[in-house]
């Protein structure tokens, strides 16, 4: 079988996170699996998991799990692990696509700025510097 003119067995297999919330998230799979009923057996067979769902449009397994009881790395490696052994025992690579940043210097005091701003216009004793505040949050 080919999928966009490569055959399956050249292909990288990948489990990617595209977005995850505790207690959540959504697997990117690099090929679709051949037997979707099984995937979701087995990744529900984990203690822990209360849903498990694929979407044929997306390719994506979206997994709810109790976190007390299981991890995301685990369900990561399970699914890894079950797409191996579906693709003759080929490696698979597992990774994160969602990004974690701190809130920049600038978007903490443009976020000061308008609350101060919302703030002289809703009490009294601000009003004397409700032009220079409303200048300097750009309202």
């Amino acid at each position: 079988m080919t999928l966009n003119g490569v055959s399956e067995m050249a292909q990288k297999l990948y489990v990617k996170v595209i977005h995850s919330l505790p207690g959540r998230v959504r697997l990117k799979l690099s090929i679709p699996p051949k037997k979707i009923s099984e995937l979701q057996k087995t990744v529900k067979a984990h203690p822990g998991i209360f849903e498990v769902r694929f979407s044929k449009h997306t390719n994506t397994l979206l997994v709810k799990f109790d976190r007390s009881e299981t991890s995301q790395e685990e369900l990561i490696i399970r699914v890894a692990v079950f797409l191996s052994l579906e693709n003759d025992l080929q490696p698979v690579q597992a990774y994160s696509d969602t990004e974690v940043s701190e809130i920049s210097n600038s978007a903490f005091l443009a976020g000061f700025l308008i609350l101060t701003s919302v703030l002289s216009r809703i009490l009294p004793q601000f009003t004397k510097f409700r032009s220079m505040v409303d200048w300097s949050a750009g309202i």
